[in-house]
């Protein structure tokens, strides 16, 4: 809930700090802030008599190997890893051409840049809310489901339209749906993976999480040089929809693994 909370404040301090002055203020305030941050990461204190001893880093390939081999090999977690790929590519890494869309199609500038990321963000926080008030994960693999075909509807409307404030329901709709999404995949495999592999595969998540949007920046950001903006985030929201009817039959299946009682933490 923080994180998506920030992603509220945030754009909308830099779109006033940006309207104000310019691009680059926005950019030196932001550096600037890192340093409170740095400064607090200086009174943290861990009071940790368990600490495991240092590991070599020799071993390190043939740990990799055995968390992504343990990630396959699981009937739940490999579908879900299919799913957290196609999303992070397809579904969002729209959020990058938003300059893009603020200026040529919505006509709004930095300030309707400000107000579409301020969107997405809301919609994130009301998904937080939502699944914060969630006491188990019984029926979240069902849920996450059904929120890629969330996101893969609000990135076709999205697409499609050149009003400003339909576009900013459009997105926040994605936002909530990509926090189902993207918090549902943890929560899940933090409940079904096993102690001794949990660091393995969380850090597989996040090297997924994160570079996947990258990429699938890259790919849409260039071939919107031959097509435009519009159409490679209707096909993203396309192949979203499709990502969901292959889950929705997996449903099941997938549930019983990763919706069972946890081994230990």
């Amino acid at each position: 809930m923080s994180f998506n909370l920030s992603r509220v404040l945030g754009p909308a301090v830099a779109a006033l700090i940006i309207a104000q002055w310019d691009a680059g203020t926005a950019f030196a305030v932001n550096a600037v802030s890192y340093f409170i941050f740095i400064v607090a990461l200086f009174f943290i204190r861990l009071d940790n008599p368990h600490v495991p001893s240092p590991r070599s880093f020799k071993n390190l390939p043939a740990e990799i190997i055995e968390g992504i081999r343990y990630c396959l090999q699981m009937p739940g977690i490999a579908p879900l890893f299919i799913l957290l790929s196609v999303v992070a590519m397809c579904g969002r890494a729209y959020a990058e051409l938003l300059p893009g869309f603020a200026d040529l199609v919505f006509n709004s500038g930095v300030d309707g840049l400000g107000l579409l990321h301020t969107a997405i963000g809301a919609g994130a926080v009301l998904g937080s809310v939502i699944l914060a008030r969630r006491s188990s994960v019984a029926g979240l693999t069902r849920i996450v489901a059904w929120m890629v075909l969330v996101v893969g509807l609000g990135l076709i409307a999205f697409s499609v339209t050149d009003n400003l404030w339909i576009g900013m329901f459009c997105v926040a709709v994605t936002g909530l749906g990509m926090t189902f999404v993207g918090v549902g995949e943890q929560q899940l495999l933090q409940n079904a993976v096993s102690g001794e592999v949990r660091g393995r595969v969380m850090s597989l998540y996040g090297m997924i999480s994160r570079g996947g949007p990258a990429l699938g920046a890259f790919l849409m950001g260039a071939a919107t040089e031959w097509i435009g903006l519009q159409i490679p985030v209707g096909v993203g929201g396309v192949c979203c929809i499709i990502l969901f009817f292959w889950v929705l039959k997996k449903t099941p299946e997938m549930a019983k693994s990763l919706e069972k009682e946890p081994d230990h933490f």
